[in-house]
């Protein structure tokens, strides 16, 4: 075997998180977040792929919805406390858009694509 064989396999990056400040509003509440497999990638990438071509909001929304730890958008009684029906509406609610995108941002890069918001979508439309 070898040792950069033997480096990987020592580093899973599926099991990799950062915490994270998406902005000034939130500089004292950090989020945290994990990794994104090439395959959740893939699967992301098919579901944005509309009609009307790639649908980055929802893209957006798929990587945070998935791969953001604190706070779990998904969890049913921070839905119940917030009056909201789905995760979805639970983020566009607490978090601004320019947030949203940051916390998309951050998730994308943690997943080893250092890449603009732009160029990230040109890849993933590409894939």
């Amino acid at each position: 075997m070898s040792k950069l064989l033997d480096f990987l396999l020592t580093q899973p990056v599926l099991d990799l998180q950062e915490e994270v400040i998406i902005s000034q509003r939130l500089r004292e509440h950090p989020f945290t977040i994990k990794c994104v497999s090439a395959a959740e990638m893939a699967d992301y990438s098919k579901k944005c792929r509309g009609k009307n071509g790639f649908d980055g909001e929802k893209f957006n929304l798929l990587l945070i919805l998935n791969h953001c730890l604190e706070p779990d958008f998904r969890a049913v009684d921070s839905l119940a406390k917030a009056g909201c029906a789905t995760p979805e509406e639970l983020v566009n609610l607490t978090l601004k858009a320019g947030e949203i995108n940051a916390l998309a941002r951050s998730i994308y890069r943690l997943s080893g694509f250092d890449q603009s918001l732009v160029e990230m979508r040109e890849t993933v439309k590409n894939s």
